[in-house]
């Protein structure tokens, strides 16, 4: 699980209760509505368009994309322990969730800068970075447009996060390749539902192509060797809070945000042998993972109790886990 930053939380909290519960229930309602139509919004036209729906965004949409922007790059930093990058940029980057998530895997960062085309997005988004600490606090932000005409800064590490099934198929591609050409590490995490899954997998293919390795989460270069009707997705738990449940109408405290990512890397990388791609399946003095490997292919591994430590790391490993997990 993670949590969203305590500061983070609280000045949400904050920008929450300037507004009616009843109108941050219905701006939810037609985001949630928005975002799971999957289609390209019109270029130039953002969804979110004025300051209640930029609160309602933040609320709804913050703590998912901050633990799974985190969980990936948790495994991405687990792939590249000598990566050290001052420089980052998010593109798309709504109200600065992937920020968050940058400065807590990376405390070596020193600048962060968000390109964003909504004002309200923007907004809010430095109205909340202020609430943070040193680099987050200095957050830089720019209004531009994710198009073929975007001059992205010098950096060490771009975020792109669930962004591009906004863009056009044909835009999508330029923009990937302008990724590749614009930093040596490249985050892109997308919906873990069929659609992310491929659009991922379009990525992967051009960013091989630009010269790039993959640091997470596939263990090789291969072409994917998951099923054609199976997609690659994981899964983190997000803690919701009593505002968050009531502008969803939500029961439970808490939900499973799926994602698919992408790391590519131009610097050292040890991906690991294996990915978990499933949840562990218990069973007695045996645990039973499906695994990703290297070869490439999909495998169905049973660890057995008297292999005393890898039945130790199988108990404590989850779905996501590079395999081994040491």
């Amino acid at each position: 699980m993670e949590p969203l930053p305590a500061e983070l939380s609280r000045v949400l909290e904050l920008a929450a209760a300037k507004l009616p519960t009843g109108r941050l229930t219905d701006q939810t309602s037609r985001l949630i509505d928005r975002y799971q139509s999957d289609f390209p919004a019109p270029p130039g036209e953002p969804i979110v368009a004025d300051d209640p729906a930029a609160t309602a965004y933040a609320l709804y949409r913050m703590p998912a994309t901050y633990a799974a922007v985190r969980a990936a790059l948790h495994q991405a930093a687990l792939a590249m322990p000598g990566f050290a990058p001052r420089r980052h940029c998010d593109l798309g980057g709504g109200t600065g969730g992937a920020v968050w998530a940058v400065a807590d895997t990376w405390p070596t960062i020193t600048e962060h800068r968000v390109i964003e085309q909504s004002p309200a997005m923007i907004t809010l988004g430095r109205r909340l970075a202020s609430a943070g600490t040193g680099a987050v606090a200095g957050t830089a932000w720019d209004r531009g447009l994710l198009d073929g005409s975007l001059a992205i800064p010098p950096t060490d590490l771009i975020t792109i996060s669930y962004v591009l099934g906004e863009l056009a198929p044909e835009l999508r591609q330029t923009m990937i390749t302008k990724l590749a050409q614009a930093a040596p590490t490249v985050a892109i995490i997308e919906p873990g539902t069929k659609a992310g899954y491929r659009r991922i997998l379009d990525a992967r293919k051009i960013l091989i192509t630009a010269g790039m390795r993959i640091a997470a989460p596939c263990p090789h270069a291969e072409p994917c060797p998951m099923a054609a009707d199976d997609w690659c997705h994981f899964a983190v738990r997000v803690n919701r809070s009593s505002t968050h449940r009531m502008i969803k109408n939500a029961e439970l405290s808490y939900e499973d945000e799926k994602f698919s990512y992408l790391i590519a890397t131009r610097e050292p990388a040890q991906p690991g042998a294996a990915r978990i791609v499933r949840h562990p399946r218990y069973a007695k003095g045996r645990v039973l993972l499906t695994l990703c490997r290297r070869d490439p292919q999909i495998e169905q591994a049973v660890v057995a109790k008297r292999d005393q430590e890898g039945y130790r790391q199988a108990r404590r490993a989850d779905w996501g886990d590079r395999w081994p997990t040491g």
